[in-house]
């Protein structure tokens, strides 16, 4: 018995032209702009079973975050990113922070 299978064109992958960012899209300081990536699930789970990676990169500074996540759930997502957030701010104050100068 032979099957014929229907091709759906419209799930076929497109290529896309995208031009480059222009140079100001660039951060001008910490935690301005962040690039998130997440990866997994991992084909052998990692202790504690985790299977996700969560990395997270600042624009400004380059420096990079990881978080291994046993889930994608958007709240385990949520509290990780919140986690990055309180750790890369007690890093790098805002500059008002920094002088101690207040407006007003």
């Amino acid at each position: 018995m032979s099957r014929r299978l229907a091709l759906n064109t419209t799930a076929l992958p497109v290529q896309q032209h995208h031009d480059p960012f222009p140079a100001s899209s660039h951060a001008s300081h910490p935690l301005e702009l962040v690039h998130t990536y997440l990866s997994g699930p991992a084909h052998v789970p990692g202790p504690g079973g985790v299977v996700y990676c969560l990395t997270i990169t600042d624009d400004f500074t380059r420096w990079h975050w990881l978080k291994l996540l046993t889930n994608k759930h958007e709240e385990t997502i949520l509290e990780a990113f919140k986690e990055y957030k309180a750790m890369a701010e007690a890093q790098h104050p805002a500059p008002s922070m920094q002088t101690g100068d207040h407006p007003g």
